[in-house]
């Protein structure tokens, strides 16, 4: 049987692993860093899954996307404002995937009226000196200091930020942290959280301002909106009704559409980047890229097609989706993508090479699981609030990081969604 070590500094070992783990539980809990069940009923909270100990990453890497990030905020902010762009890149997908079209009929139809985790557990262990090698992380309060700032550009100290969220939020401890710290920054504050549902009923414009339950909104945050599943038909006209606003909306149905992955198809070709950034800026922001391919109707989607089928294992399926549980793998990505071949169906995905990151000996703990020593894989994410219009960016600014992290045999990431644990880096 293979046995997996973590780092012997760390001091964990099969007799300390159980203790260890039942008290990493408890803190979870004590910090809210925990969600609601399906299983159980709304008012249990169980702990979010999380990795017993940081994972090693390489400090120059960490360094070097949190560089990045600015730049990556300004370009699709740029393009967000691009409605050639957008139209380049998603014209085909809008053919193919309803979704994309919906929201990009919003795009137009608004066009005009556009105005921690502290690892506890080392302490524990009694590793001492640590504190170096963990970065600090504050993306909370980063992120809430990005939407005040989206409310004082609004110039109305009485409106209020919505929050748009599910019927039910099941991750709820994440957006509590976020409205509790917005209103820790901002006393004068009022924080209303609505469903689409709700809003079919209390959401009204009067001219350019949007009114909730009587109250005018200063900025919308959306929580939901991402999946096909969670807006029913009625729900497009509330949305379109918010974006044809002039309260800031986090997403924009702009910005929402320049996060797609066709967009990323596009940037990843040659001297496009060079359109929005320096050369120098453009070659770096270049490394964090991994290849991408459009499947488009003709020579060039067919012979990604055909790299998908007889290589499966190397890519990555992509539709147009957000949330984890997407992403075809493996036979799965070979089978649709000889099912579709031939299909104007295809031109709903794209085809990414799949990364091979390195694996790390860690302890995911998960809710009345044995606490078992494997290996996994980390994901680095990259926060980042930018604010401005079509003229002028008045904020553009680093937020933030999370690590999401996974067991080797699991595709999907995701942590709301079941796939992946929180984790945090420790820099070597």
């Amino acid at each position: 049987m293979e046995r997996h070590i973590l780092n012997t500094s760390y001091g964990l070992d099969d007799e300390n692993l159980p203790s260890v783990s039942e008290a990493a539980k408890d803190y979870a809990l004590f910090k809210g860093i925990s969600m609601r069940t399906r299983d159980l009923g709304l008012d249990a909270r169980v702990p979010v899954p999380v990795c017993l100990v940081p994972s090693p990453f390489p400090k120059d890497l960490f360094q070097h996307v949190g560089d990045m990030q600015p730049y990556l905020n300004y370009i699709l902010h740029k393009i967000a404002y691009s409605k050639d762009i957008l139209k380049e890149c998603l014209s085909s997908t809008m053919e193919a995937d309803e979704f994309t079209r919906n929201i990009f009929k919003i795009y137009e139809a608004s066009e005009n009226d556009q105005v921690v985790q502290f690892w506890f557990v080392l302490d524990r262990l009694g590793m001492k000196g640590f504190e170096n090698k963990l970065p600090t992380n504050q993306s909370v309060f980063t992120l809430a200091q990005g939407i005040i700032s989206a409310w004082d550009a609004y110039g109305n100290t009485s409106a209020v930020i919505l929050f748009v969220v599910e019927d039910v939020t099941y991750n709820i401890c994440d957006q509590r942290a976020l409205e509790y710290a917005i209103l820790e920054y901002e006393c004068r504050l009022e924080v209303l959280r609505c469903s689409f549902k709700e809003l079919r009923t209390c959401a009204k414009l009067k001219g350019k301002t949007l009114f909730v339950k009587g109250k005018e909104v200063s900025v919308v945050y959306y929580r939901t909106g991402y999946m096909p599943d969670q807006l029913e038909a009625e729900d497009w006209e509330v949305r379109l009704l918010m974006e044809r606003s002039k309260a800031i909306k986090c997403p924009s149905a702009g910005l929402h559409l320049a996060g797609t992955k066709k967009v990323q198809v596009y940037l990843s070709k040659p001297g496009i980047l060079e359109k929005f950034v320096k050369k120098e800026i453009a070659d770096q922001l270049r490394k964090l890229f991994a290849s991408q391919h459009s499947l488009e109707m003709g020579p060039d989607g067919d012979e990604a097609v055909q790299m998908g089928i007889k290589n499966p294992d190397k890519y990555v399926l992509k539709p147009e989706r957000e949330g984890g549980g997407n992403n075809l793998y493996g036979e799965d990505l070979k089978n649709l993508l000889e099912k579709i071949q031939d299909s104007e169906k295809r031109k709903a995905y794209i085809l990414m090479e799949r990364i091979n990151p390195p694996l790390i000996p860690n302890c995911i703990i998960r809710r009345d699981n044995k606490p078992e020593i494997t290996n996994i894989i980390c994901e680095l994410g990259i926060f980042g609030t930018i604010l401005g219009n079509n003229e002028d960016i008045y904020v553009n600014n680093l937020a933030g990081h999370l690590i999401r992290s996974k067991a080797t045999d699991t595709a999907e990431c995701g942590i709301a969604a079941g796939f992946g644990a929180l984790d945090s880096p420790f820099l070597e």
